[in-house]
């Protein structure tokens, strides 16, 4: 019997969930809202099995300081819901998707060279916690290999010790954005740093299922990530200058890509020829999504005779912010 869900809409929700695994999507792509939507339904609407206009419109209303961002994910969770109950023969309001606003992209913060120094040497010294006692074995290799990789938070968080190869410095990565599984390959001082972490934390927690644990050896939360990140952020002083904009664990993977791109510049690389290989690596279903990188390269580079504007016109996306 379900009891994740209460509201009328437990059983529709619990079925769509299971059908859009058996097609290769992951249970967290929609369990979260469908928390969100059935503690919603079984306060308003209990005895509701569908998804009626009044509920639905009830639904859109805007919560206290939510973002476009958030308000968008939210709606299109209630949307697809609404597409699978017509599609099982129950009818149900699906909201126009011409309501939605579109994405609004996060202008990420680059750090300088300074920066980045200062914030791995936070790591390095991350405190220990009588709470949590094996943060500091965490912190200073699970950053540095989001920003040496690439690779985004929800990816680092999810890799298991199955996915690692210890030799190679082979990493798979699974249930990516898109659902696009890929490979990474580490760097020989990052392959050597994961070896140093796995012979200390693999004594601690023998048998464990993730590369990087919390205190209890289970999955590391998304909130800890986050709030670990701040703390090294502060103790490294940095401080973001650009008024509300804020510094997230994300861009530690744009800088990646940012500071890579500079590198083939200051190499006289063609990027058009290499923004494949890139775009590959990081799990992007879309050249454009790479190529909005350019925008962050410092002034000097940009106008390097490596970037020919005429070709890349077309394909490098305007900057929302």
């Amino acid at each position: 019997m379900n009891t994740l869900f209460k509201s009328g809409l437990a059983a529709s929700m619990e079925a769509m969930i299971k059908y859009k695994e058996s097609l290769g999507y992951s249970r967290v792509t929609y369990e979260p809202y469908f928390r969100m939507i059935d503690k919603f339904c079984f306060e308003y609407y209990p005895q509701e099995a569908s998804l009626t206009k009044e509920l639905v419109l009830k639904w859109s209303q805007l919560h206290p300081r939510e973002q476009p961002n958030g308000f968008r994910r939210r709606m299109i969770a209630i949307r697809e819901l609404g597409k699978y109950l017509n599609t099982v023969g129950i009818d149900a309001y699906i909201y126009p998707s011409e309501f939605l606003s579109k994405t609004q992209r996060f202008e990420p913060y680059i750090f300088t060279d300074y920066e980045l120094k200062a914030f791995f040497n936070a790591t390095d010294i991350f405190p220990w916690s009588k709470n949590a006692q094996y943060n500091h074995y965490v912190v200073p290799v699970i950053y540095r290999l989001i920003y040496t990789c690439g690779l985004r938070p929800g990816e680092v968080r999810n890799i298991k010790c199955t996915d690692v190869n210890l030799s190679t410095g082979r990493i798979y990565i699974r249930e990516s954005k898109s659902y696009k599984d890929r490979i990474v390959i580490m760097s020989k001082d990052m392959l050597l740093l994961c070896n140093k972490y796995e012979e200390t934390i693999k004594s601690i927690f023998i048998n464990r299922e993730y590369f990087f644990t919390n205190s209890k050896g289970s999955i590391i939360g998304k909130q800890s990530l986050i709030d670990h990140f701040k703390r090294c952020c502060t103790n490294a002083g940095i401080i973001c200058p650009h008024g509300n904009k804020k510094i997230r664990v994300y861009d530690l993977r744009h800088n990646y890509a940012t500071r890579r791109f500079m590198k083939w510049l200051e190499e006289g690389r063609d990027l058009y020829t290499v923004l494949p290989y890139l775009s590959t690596y990081m799990g992007h279903y879309d050249f454009s999504q790479t190529s909005y990188y350019i925008h962050l390269i410092p002034e000097r580079l940009i106008h390097s005779k490596a970037i020919d504007w005429n070709r890349f016109s077309n394909l490098i996306p305007e900057v929302q912010l």
